[in-house]
């Protein structure tokens, strides 16, 4: 049975598809955002709180209800009446909600004002990013990835986008097994990285920083 984290359920004209980050399964990269096939059948555990899903390419899926994609809410919820299931969305929404409040009590413990904290994955692109304000205030970030002819770029805060959202921007190149810092811009002191999954070395102004799988790594600014 796969895994999808981040998930949620969307209408794809008379069917029900689900989407996320799909883990356990074979034909993908782990954490790939993958969209499944119609879903033929559904089957809730209420001792583990997940919702197991079967579809029609005969596949399996678990989804955690703490793995809802709560910005998907309300979309998932006409898929679930669709679907006839009685899952407990609302218990899904208030577990993810814990899980977020938790994250926030952890970064308070390790952010000081004008830090960045980035979670990357094994492909060197990011998956969570968040910045505490000078006043304090910890605010979630956007991080996306641009696909180049021989490196990706991968852009946190702002790209694009006019007037600026965000207070501050980070970016990096991926050079294989490597990160290459090219821009800080706006209030940013250190960027507090966790790796999840490997060891890789992070290229700033001409130094070379060891990040460690599952170890935070401080990034300062020169």
């Amino acid at each position: 049975m796969f895994a999808l984290k981040k998930w949620k359920l969307d209408d794809y004209g008379d069917q029900v598809i689900a989407r996320g980050k799909c883990y356990g399964n074979p034909r993908f990269p782990e954490g790939r955002y993958i969209h499944t096939s119609a879903i033929v059948k559904t089957e809730i555990s209420k001792e583990s709180e997940q919702l197991i899903l079967t579809t029609y390419s005969g596949s399996s899926y678990r989804l955690d209800y703490a793995e809802l994609d709560e910005e998907a809410y309300e979309s998932t919820k006409e898929s679930v009446k669709y679907l006839g299931t009685d899952l407990d969305l609302e218990r899904c929404l208030w577990l993810r909600q814990q899980e977020q409040k938790k994250t926030m009590v952890w970064l308070e413990g390790i952010l000081d004002p004008c830090e960045l904290y980035v979670k990357i994955n094994q492909y060197l692109k990011v998956d969570e990013a968040y910045y505490r304000t000078e006043q304090g205030e910890i605010v979630k970030m956007e991080a996306g990835c641009h696909t180049g002819m021989f490196v990706d770029s991968v852009l946190v805060g702002d790209y694009g986008r006019w007037p600026p959202q965000y207070p501050c921007n980070w970016r990096y190149m991926i050079d294989g097994g490597r990160i290459s810092c090219y821009l800080w811009d706006g209030p940013l002191d250190a960027v507090k990285i966790l790796s999840e999954e490997k060891d890789f070395v992070i290229e700033d102004s001409g130094r070379e920083v060891p990040c460690k799988r599952k170890e935070i790594c401080v990034l300062e600014r020169l």
